[in-house]
């Protein structure tokens, strides 16, 4: 049997959390919700809001998306790139 980690939080930008995105990862309104198992490794991240331009947004290499906004893309962005 797998032991899970549960991370449910509000965030808004600018936010620092630590947390692995590569399992389950919900968003809806500003409530985020994480499930992993224990072993993975959390890795900290920052919610930031990256610009739409001309159809394209810079996201870096790690980061998880977690909404796709009209003119922005929300997402979690390793600290260490930020």
């Amino acid at each position: 049997m797998t032991n899970l980690t549960i991370v449910q939080r509000n965030v808004d930008i600018y936010d620092e959390l630590e947390i692995n995105t590569n399992n389950r990862l919900n968003y809806e309104d500003g409530f985020l919700t994480a499930a992993y198992p224990q072993s993975e490794e959390e890795i900290e991240y920052v919610v930031a809001s990256v610009g739409i331009k001309e159809g394209n947004a810079n996201i870096p290499s790690g980061a998880a998306i977690l909404e796709l906004r009209s003119d922005s893309v929300l997402c979690l962005i390793p600290k260490e790139t930020y």
